[in-house]
């Protein structure tokens, strides 16, 4: 498999990545939150993220970087700074969501699901669409 092959996936269900990663991370939080096939957009995806609880917010969120860190080291592209993305979860949900969390905590949050069951699956799920269509 391919980071090309696994982003031109996501972009069939109607996503727009920037690069492997954010096809991920956008992929994850599609699954997570059951957006329909073909609506993977952004504002459909945020949309559908913010209809879910606070505290849900912010696990979907971790649980999107820890898959996206797995995926892009199993495809050969690993973060060049996986601290930097931690700022960035941090300043959106504050921005976006108005959820404060501090560094350390989603720096735990991230590292404690990397080999989390629901991580690996969510990594081998998103890989896979690349073998498939959009769910």
């Amino acid at each position: 498999m391919t980071p090309e092959a696994v982003i031109a996936a996501i972009r069939a269900c109607g996503s727009d990545p920037r690069d492997l990663r954010d096809a991920v991370h956008e992929a994850c939080h599609a699954l997570d939150f059951d957006v329909p096939e073909g609506e993977w957009d952004r504002e459909t995806i945020h949309s559908a993220v913010l209809e879910a609880e606070r505290v849900d917010i912010v696990i979907a969120e971790m649980k999107a970087r820890a898959v996206e860190r797995v995926v892009c080291e199993r495809l050969g592209q690993p973060l060049e700074d996986p601290d930097h993305w931690l700022m960035i979860a941090a300043m959106e949900m504050m921005k976006g969501v108005q959820i404060s969390v501090s560094l350390d905590a989603w720096k735990a949050g991230i590292e404690g699901r990397l080999k989390s069951r629901e991580t690996l699956a969510m990594a081998d799920q998103v890989i896979g669409l690349a073998g498939s269509s959009c769910p």
